[in-house]
């Protein structure tokens, strides 16, 4: 649990500095916010005593960050009640960090459009940006961590887009992020006018 927690918030710190440096404020602020929260010494305190009544790590971590999160997500403030989403989301780092078995890809398509059910502001720092052609969302808001970050990059996205993600793998996409469109298999022509 020790080294999860330290290889999380190395991650959040390594891409706090890319984003900083790029001149991305307010993406590198998002992953301070992660480094924040990960800090938390109550958080860290219940997830070790979890772990020292016998839980292995991966339980600990989604109890204490389920615990957490509803604690959040019952409040009144909209600011606050949207951090249940921030932690569940660290909860996704930490258990990525503690299964050794995950690895992500080791090479990208020279372009891609990423397509998911969810998408974390964490999963979209893994894909190289200069690669990122666009972003297709299932399960999104238009104003969650990651949809900021896409603006803040100005990447074509559609957010909440009425799809199943795994039918559109090896197909040909355009995403249209003015007009919040997502053409499959577009024609030539059109295909050409977008390019």
């Amino acid at each position: 649990l020790t080294g999860a927690l330290e290889e999380a918030a190395n991650e959040f710190r390594r891409y706090s500095k890319r984003y900083a440096a790029g001149a991305q404020k307010e993406t590198a602020a998002i992953f301070d916010l992660y480094s924040h929260l990960l800090s938390d010494a109550r958080l860290r305190r219940e997830l070790f005593a979890e772990v020292d009544k016998g839980a292995v790590a991966e339980w600990a971590v989604k109890k204490i960050i389920e615990k957490f999160a509803e604690q959040f997500a019952a409040l009144s403030d909209g600011y606050l009640k949207e951090r249940a989403g921030d932690l569940r989301t660290l909860g996704q780092r930490l258990l990525f960090h503690l299964d050794d078995s995950i690895q992500g890809p080791n090479t990208w398509p020279e372009r891609i459009v990423l397509v998911a059910d969810e998408l974390s502001a964490t999963t979209l720092a893994e894909v190289p940006q200069d690669r990122l052609a666009g972003v297709v969302v299932r399960d999104g808001a238009a104003n969650s961590h990651a949809a900021i970050m896409v603006r803040a990059l100005g990447i074509p996205t559609v957010m909440g887009a009425d799809i199943q993600p795994s039918l559109l793998h090896g197909h040909t996409l355009i995403v249209d992020g003015y007009r919040g469109e997502l053409l499959v298999d577009p024609e030539p022509v059109l295909l050409q006018e977008y390019q």
